[in-house]
């Protein structure tokens, strides 16, 4: 089992297993939520809004399927209050349920699952004073296929109506790869295939990087500007995912794509 800390998970180095690379999808994997609104306003007569829509994403197999998932409480958080996280049905939204585009991504599927959070009635105006406005309320989801399990924990965040934040918007993020068919030389062992993060950002915050491939080898996952190291054993076609994760807004976004190696 793995705790899935959607931002610390990006600072962790990787520490050379290469049977088990941070960015290589063999497995399940999980990939970030969405949360919309992400900002909450707060004031002393009113909310922007009680409850938040999550989404959960995650990549598998494309011959895998989630065995169960649920949601689960972080009771060890220090910097965060806990909210509910309410799982809304039992479907799972795979490739062209999110978006047409990303009907065929090659060996991998793009996936998530959907639940409802609320803001706790506990939370008031003089709480929200005593933390300066800001306060971090922390979700959760307990996903597994079969003995693979991964919970994934993160928060939104509750601020004043006078914050600026309340006018922050998501981010936008694109896979800069040259061509979607890509030969290999074979007179070298390993190709080395320039990708980049192609990141539009709606407002100035410091943003992270996650790179997840089906094959091969990212040579930093978490660099905008790297490179995807490529083998013969990689011929056939791959899935390229890249998530963008807000530091302080805590926002996520994606871009996925199908890459034939010839």
């Amino acid at each position: 089992m793995k705790i899935f800390w959607l931002l610390s998970m990006l600072s962790i180095a990787y520490c050379g297993d290469e049977e088990d690379r941070q960015e290589v999808v063999n497995k399940l994997r999980a990939v970030g939520v969405s949360a919309e609104p992400g900002i909450i306003s707060y004031s002393l007569d009113k909310i922007s809004s009680e409850t938040i829509d999550l989404k959960a994403f995650f990549l598998l197999p494309k011959e895998k399927s989630l065995s169960s998932f649920t949601d689960f409480v972080d009771t060890n958080s220090k910097f965060s209050l806990p909210s509910s996280t309410k799982i809304v049905d039992q479907e799972i939204y795979c490739n062209e349920k999110i978006e047409e585009k990303y009907k065929d991504l090659g060996p991998l599927k793009l996936c998530y699952i959907k639940a409802l959070s609320t803001v706790p009635k506990s939370l008031n105006f003089s709480i929200l004073k005593k933390f300066n406005g800001v306060v971090k309320m922390r979700y959760g989801f307990d996903i597994k296929e079969n003995t693979e399990q991964e919970i994934i924990v993160g928060d939104y965040i509750v601020v004043t109506a006078d914050s600026k934040a309340n006018s922050w918007k998501n981010h936008n993020v694109k896979i800069s790869l040259d061509t979607d068919t890509i030969v290999l030389d074979p007179n070298k062992k390993t190709n080395e295939i320039k990708i980049k993060a192609i990141i539009t950002k709606s407002f100035d915050e410091e943003v992270k990087v996650g790179w997840f491939i089906s094959s091969g080898k990212i040579d930093n996952f978490r660099a905008a500007d790297t490179k995807w190291l490529l083998e013969s054993s990689d011929k056939g076609e791959q899935t390229i995912v890249l998530g963008l994760y807000g530091t302080k807004s805590n926002y996520f976004t994606l871009d996925a794509r199908k890459v034939v190696i010839n």
